[in-house]
Order: C-alpha cells, then sequence, then structure tokens
C-alpha cells in the first residue's frame, strides 16, 4: 500500500532495519534474508509503522488485509514462497474472533490439503499424523486446565465459577473446533470440496463395456482458471499477432486464419495434448496392465513462461490404454468444446466463448487421434501432413521433395473411398475432433513435437553414425570421448541435463531430448582439438544438423529465415543419404523437411513442443507409488490430481516475476569514468539500487555470463556482452554490459570471446535474446555457444 504511494517502508522482522520504496526490492528481501530466520520471526509491532517522511499511525487493516480473503492471502504467500513461519505478537486493535476462527480453520484444512495433494502422502499416514497431534494436544489440555485451576483457586474463586471459566475458556479452542471438522478422511474431503475451488471428476462408462474412464469436466476447469490467484493477472484475452516475427503460435497462420478468433477478439485459447504413459516400471511383470492414456490441456491466453508450467497444465481425462475407445474418449471432450464453441461459459457475469486451436503430442498419439495410420514401419502413407508414400520417399531424390499437402478437402475425399479397406491415402477413420466448427486435424491441427522428431529421432540416430565413423577413423577413441563428456566442465544449467556417456553397441545416442540437444550443441567444444580437418563431408554434416538444430530452437523466428531454413534441410538430408547410402533415411527425416512450413502455421515449435506437458505424468507416477493403491486408479489419481489443483487456486503456486538478490545501495562514484559515462548515458532513474543477481520469469541473471544486444547480419556481426552490474527501480532492470570482441569460428559453429571493447547500460527488455549464455573455456579460448540461432531479424 505504501510503497505503491512512493513511500519507503521499513522491514517488518526484528534487528532489520532496512528500509524499501521498490515493491519487487522489499519482497526478495523477506523471501531471501529473512527465509530462514531462527528462532521463529517475529513481526514487530505494526501499529507503529510509520513511512520515513510521514509519521501517520497503521492500523492491522491497512497493513495487511481488509478481510478475510485478502489476509488468507497473505499468510499462503509467505507460507508457500518463502517456506518461513511466521509468529505474531498481539496487536492493539480490535480483534474479530468470528474472522480469526474462519481463517484458522482455513488453514488447518489448507495445511491437511498440502499434505495429501503436494507431499502425495496416503490417507492413513494423514489420519495418523492427526490422530496424534490430537492426542498430544489433548495431554497437552490437560495440564493447562490443571495449572488454570490451581491459579484460580490461589486467587479465591469458587468453584463453580472456575468449572464454567475452564470450560468457556476450553470451549472456544479453535484447534478442538477443527479437530471436529478433520478428524476424519470423509470429513477432510468434505470440507476441501466445499471451501475450495474443486473440481470433482467424474466417471463415464466406455460405449459397450463395463469399463469407465475419469473426466474433469472442461468448462468447470475453465471457468476455475480464471479463480486461480496463480494466474489472476497474467490472463489476457485479447492477442496481437505479428506477421513477419514469429514469437508464439499466435503469431502463426493456424491461430491467425482461425475465423473463431477474428470474430471473437476476447476467447479463449484452448491447447489440448494427448499422451500414454505407464505409472510403474515399464519393463516389470506389470507392464501395459496400468497404462494410462492421458489428455492435458493448457490456455493459450496466459503468458509461455507460465504456460510451461505443470501446475498451469490441467487434467482433462484419464483412461487405461486398454479400454481406451476413440469415440467415447474424445467424444465427450468434444461435446464440452462445442458448447464452449457456440454458447460460451460464464466468467464474471459474461460470456465468454472459446476455441480448440491445436492438438499437440507424439506421433503415434497425433496419428490415432487425428484418424491416421499408426504403423510407421510397413503403412505406405506415414505423414500426416502430406501424401508422400514409402516408395517416393526413398525413390532417387524423392527424400528432398515437397509433396501434395493435406487438406480437409483431400481428408474427406479419402474418408469416402475407405470402403471396406482398413485405410486409404493413410487415413482410418474421421477423428471425432472434426466435429468443431472451426478445427479440423488438416488445417493443419496437430504440430509436431520437435523433442520426439529431431532430438530422440533424426539427431539421436544420425550422430551415432557420425561419432561411429569419426572413431573408425583415428578422431579419437570411445575412451577419449567418454572422458570428456565426464570431466568437461559445463554450466550450471548444462549439469540438469549432462549428456549421456556413448557406446558403440547402440543404435543411436542414449539420453532424453534435452541431454541429447546439449550434446550435440557442446560436441564441437568436446573434439575441438580432435578434427582434424574442417572440411571433412560428416564433419560439415555434423556442424550443419547442429544449425538445423539451433534454427529449429530459437524461440523468436522471422519469416524469412525460413527459406534458408529449407535450403539447409534439403542439403542435410541430400549430405546424409549420400555419405551413409546403407542406412536408410527414417520417415522423422521426411517430417523435418516439413518445419520451416510448420513454424510458419505454428509459429516457433519449441512453444508448443511436447516436453513441457510430458514432465505432468510425473506427478501421477509419483502420486501411485505412494498411495501404492491399484484397486481403482482412475478414481485414486484424478482425485488426488483436483485436490493439488485446488490448494494451487489459493495461490499457492504464486511465482515472483522478478526476483532482485542483496539488493542495496547504488553510489556510482566508486566505479571508473567509463563505466560511470555508460551508467549517465543510459539516462536512469534518480532512486536507483543495484544487485547481484536477477531472476526474470523463471530465467537467472548473474555476473560473468553474456547477452547478445544487437545483429546485423546471420551469425556475423553480432554485439555481445557480458554480464557485470545489475541495477533496479520499480519494475525495471538495467545491465551494465562490458561489450567484448567477439568472432564467428565456423568449424566449431561457436563464438570466440576476446577482449573488452567499452561499457554499456541497458535496460534487459531492450535486448536482442533473452536466454544467458555461458562464457566456456576450451584451452586458450574462451567462446560461447548458444543453444539456438539468431534469426529474429532479416536474413
Amino acid at each position: 500500500m505504501h510503497i505503491s504511494k512512493k513511500q519507503e517502508i521499513l522491514c517488518p522482522f526484528r534487528e532489520c532495519e532496512k528500509k524499501y520504496s521498490i515493491l519487487c526490492s522489499f519482497t526478495s528481501h523477506v523471501s531471501k534474508i529473512h527465509r530462514n530466520c531462527e528462532p521463529a520471526i517475529t513481526v514487530k509491532n505494526l501499529e507503529n509503522c510509520n513511512t520515513v517522511e510521514n509519521s501517520e499511525n497503521c492500523s492491522i487493516q491497512e497493513v495487511f488485509a481488509e478481510s478475510e480473503e485478502s489476509l488468507n492471502n497473505a499468510l499462503l504467500e509467505f507460507d508457500d514462497q518463502s517456506n518461513m513461519t511466521v509468529q505474531h505478537e498481539p496487536f492493539k486493535v480490535q480483534y474479530d474472533a468470528d474472522v480469526g476462527s474462519k481463517l484458522f480453520i482455513k488453514n488447518v484444512g489448507q495445511f491437511y490439503l498440502k499434505l495429501e495433494s503436494k507431499l502425495l502422502l496416503s490417507a492413513s499416514t494423514i489420519q495418523y499424523i492427526v490422530t496424534e497431534i490430537n492426542n498430544i494436544y489433548g495431554e497437552g489440555q490437560k495440564v493447562a486446565r490443571q495449572k488454570l485451576q490451581e491459579f484460580l483457586l490461589a486467587e479465591n474463586v469458587s468453584s463453580d465459577k472456575i468449572n464454567r471459566i475452564i470450560e468457556e475458556v476450553f470451549n472456544c479452542d479453535l484447534w478442538i473446533q477443527s479437530n471436529n471438522i478433520f478428524n476424519t478422511d470423509y470429513k477432510r474431503k468434505k470440507f476441501y470440496k466445499k471451501h475450495f475451488d474443486y473440481v470433482d471428476p467424474v466417471f463415464i462408462k466406455i460405449k459397450g463395456t463395463q469399463k469407465f474412464f475419469a473426466y474433469v469436466p472442461l468448462q468447470d476447469t475453465l471457468k476455475k482458471f480464471f479463480n486461480d490467484k496463480s494466474l489472476q493477472n497474467v490472463i489476457d484475452l485479447r492477442s496481437q499477432p505479428q506477421h513477419e516475427l514469429l514469437k508464439d503460435f499466435t503469431d502463426g497462420k493456424v491461430f491467425r486464419n482461425n475465423t473463431f478468433f477474428k470474430n471473437n477478439a476476447e476467447a479463449l485459447q484452448i491447447i489440448l495434448y494427448q499422451d500414454g504413459f505407464e505409472i510403474v516400471n515399464p519393463i516389470g511383470s506389470a507392464k501395459k496392465k496400468h497404462k494410462l492414456l492421458a489428455i492435458y490441456m493448457t490456455l493459450g491466453n496466459i503468458p509461455d513462461n507460465f504456460r510451461s508450467h505443470i501446475n498451469c497444465i490441467k487434467l482433462v481425462a484419464l483412461c487405461k490404454e486398454s479400454d481406451f475407445d476413440h469415440k467415447s474418449v474424445y467424444g465427450k471432450v468434444v461435446e464440452d468444446l462445442k458448447i464452449i464453441e457456440e454458447t460460451g461459459i460464464e466468467i464474471d457475469k459474461k460470456l465468454i466463448k472459446g476455441c480448440l486451436v491445436f492438438i499437440t503430442g507424439d506421433n503415434l498419439g497425433s496419428h490415432g487421434l487425428g484418424g491416421f495410420v499408426e504403423n510407421f514401419s510397413t503403412s505406405q502413407y506415414f505423414c500426416r501432413f502430406c501424401h508422400v508414400t514409402k516408395e517416393k520417399f526413398y525413390s532417387n531424390g524423392g527424400s528432398c521433395k515437397m509433396y501434395k499437402s493435406r487438406s480437409i478437402k483431400s481428408y474427406n475425399s479419402a474418408l469416402d473411398k475407405i470402403g471396406n479397406k482398413k485405410d486409404f491415402e493413410g487415413i482410418k477413420f474421421n477423428s471425432v475432433f472434426n466435429q468443431l466448427k472451426n478445427y479440423h486435424v488438416c488445417l493443419p491441427g496437430l504440430p509436431p513435437c520437435l523433442g520426439h522428431d529431431i532430438f530422440e529421432g533424426v539427431v539421436a540416430f544420425d550422430l551415432q553414425l557420425y561419432i561411429g565413423y569419426f572413431i573408425n577413423n583415428k578422431w579419437f577413441t570411445l575412451k577419449q570421448l567418454n572422458e570428456r563428456i565426464e570431466n568437461f566442465k559445463y554450466s550450471t544449467e548444462d549439469r540438469q541435463d549432462k549428456p549421456c556417456t556413448i557406446t558403440t553397441m547402440n543404435k543411436k545416442i542414449p539420453g532424453g531430448a534435452c541431454q541429447i540437444w546439449n550434446f550435440i550443441r557442446l560436441l564441437p567444444l568436446l573434439i575441438e582439438d580432435k578434427i582434424q580437418t574442417t572440411d571433412n563431408e560428416v564433419w560439415l554434416c555434423t556442424l550443419l544438423l547442429s544449425e538445423i538444430v539451433e534454427i529449429i530452437c530459437s524461440p523468436i523466428i522471422h519469416t524469412s529465415c525460413l527459406s534458408y531454413l529449407q535450403l539447409i534441410i534439403s542439403q542435410y538430408i541430400s549430405m546424409r543419404e549420400m555419405l551413409f547410402p546403407e542406412v536408410k533415411l527414417r520417415p522423422k527425416h521426411h517430417y523435418m523437411y516439413h518445419y520451416p512450413e510448420l513454424i510458419l502455421q505454428f509459429g516457433p515449435l519449441m512453444k508448443v513442443w511436447t516436453m513441457r506437458f510430458e514432465s505432468k505424468h510425473r506427478f501421477f507416477k509419483r502420486a501411485i507409488r505412494y498411495c501404492l493403491n491399484f484397486i481403482n486408479v482412475l478414481k485414486s489419481l484424478s482425485i488426488k490430481h483436483e485436490l493439488l489443483q485446488s490448494l494451487v487456486r489459493l495461490g499457492a503456486d504464486i511465482r515472483i516475476q522478478t526476483e532482485l538478490y542483496e539488493v542495496s545501495t547504488f553510489h556510482i562514484d566508486l566505479y571508473n569514468i567509463d563505466i560511470q559515462k555508460a551508467i549517465q548515458n543510459a539516462r536512469l532513474p534518480p532512486l536507483i539500487q543495484q544487485c547481484s543477481r536477477v531472476v526474470v520469469k523463471g530465467t537467472e541473471y548473474k555476473q560473468g555470463y553474456a547477452l547478445v544486444l544487437h545483429q546485423d547480419g546471420y551469425r556475423y556481426n553480432i554485439v555481445i556482452g557480458k554480464m557485470c552490474l545489475f541495477l533496479c527501480y520499480e519494475e525495471n532492470i538495467y545491465i551494465l554490459f562490458e561489450i567484448v570482441e567477439n568472432e564467428y569460428i565456423p568449424y566449431i559453429n561457436a563464438y570466440k570471446i576476446g577482449g573488452i571493447k567499452s561499457y554499456e547500460c541497458h535496460n534487459l527488455h531492450e535486448v536482442l535474446y533473452f536466454k544467458p549464455l555461458h562464457v566456456y573455456t576450451i584451452e586458450s579460448m574462451r567462446c560461447i555457444k548458444p543453444s539456438h540461432g539468431f534469426v529474429s531479424h532479416h536474413v
């Protein structure tokens, strides 16, 4: 309240005299400095809270809350973001016992809800905790009763009055009242469903069987999106597509050409994902017995950094894969989508319509959902984007040709010609999603996943061929390569997805998509001194694949770069086919050929890939591992998930967009004249502060890392700055950069870093690419190796 009026406030914790006038600085200070204070933190008496300039008394209602709800939110934020135990001193203000009682009971409910849904304790374990806490508390009460009785007797209070006083005091005990509400599992769940934003899963019978699948009503889930305190200020129903610069799916043709979004400026942009996964050991005796098919949903109306968070990915349906029926399961989803598309849902007394934008998934799942053939090894038509056949693809020069694209008309024509055949032109049946007015699987509506196609497909198999070639030609030994993989000085980010060691027995590079991505990116640095000839065709092919990966993975792509991407993909496939004719190309090589057009359709493919959705599976795997209840897996998991979502909607997942560390007053005269000039040229606000590092939207910025500031050409004429000082004012972050000499080194596809040329100070929002770049040291050379290409400008 006071900060919003540009007034300074004192830190409310004991023995801390820090003063703040910037909200993000204050919240960062509280979160980081007072996170683990021992003993428990005591809030200063806020009755004497004064601003530095104005000594008006502040009431507790002004400082913390004006209602039960806002006070509840304040406590939740401290508990979930800072993990702090806050113990309040008695305030010298009027206390509303009724509000306090309700708030206490709600907080107890949130505590038990967190144990069950977030920490995934079983119902029996929670019941044991409840019982033991109450037993311990009961023993404490006996002692308190006895002491109180002794004290009153010593004060010559009559026995009748003593009994009345004791009964009156202990009957008001909030813990005893809460125990009557939470003492059984049934009562606890009843409380969660009544008082929190819980969406109750329904169990729908699968047609022609006695089996059921779990369905979380889509309309209810969308309504609850707007009640989620973690997302209250980030949902944007309006989009502003760009035509040349592709930043998100809203810039792609699929969204821009959709008549629904043209006619409904404020509409829900619904994104679905489907995938099958094992919840038990996939190589154990119970494999496939409990394999599930999951359908998830998120909204394109929230920023991509929120959209990728697993708590913003909602459950739509869970079904055992062995019981799955296309029309029964997907049909129910389509039924709700029709209502949302045609009628809309009521949000804040206003009808808001929504439309399905696309459905993402791996190739097998997307083909099954779209009615296409799912056997990629034997089927003639293996592509959902065009009419290529295996015969044409493997013919002379057939791998680099563009074939007739699939369309709604060709899809319907194939359906008419199926007759008694299993499929016609790769289509088996009409997908129920085609019943929607503004969606069709051939618009296109099933984007590719570069994690499966590129990293776990093309890169994994082809890179294994190239490494085998280098080993056979004595560039290095397998042992030398594995030693370098193990001993390389990775950045903190690289270590999270450190590449796996290689074995010659495998047909592909081992590891997940991100591990393989790191491996192809860092391979030139790992073997830089072992490269015998820089014009070796296999090495050039490796670099070409690395360049393709960089462009495809770019978060921002200018449309002028797509023709160049098409060219180098054609060159790569031709070289790969020529250098290793004995090893056939895979269907995923063909899918990669479609990527330039698909980027134009869906925007940067990093924004539609499935890796973040797949991370959602971990919740269900952990939940079943902890509860060990396989009697009704669908019911157990869907209820457990919706309980977690009800906790999240309370604000338990609120994330600070900007976090500042070790904030202090900035004194410009402590720095040399060059730095002073750079800061003065930036014309910063007068009340600027400095900090040691910054986290913005989940990305950490710290000293020593580099950022790309300007770009005048593809790969060359790039301005690189090393971060050396962080300055902040309100929500604005300014960074002082050391502008360093740099030279592009083609044979390792990296930038060599030289000495300091000058200093520049820029707002973080002005830099060309937001992702910090680690500076690697290879013998005497310092260099940076970007994870994506710099293709946001005209090529």
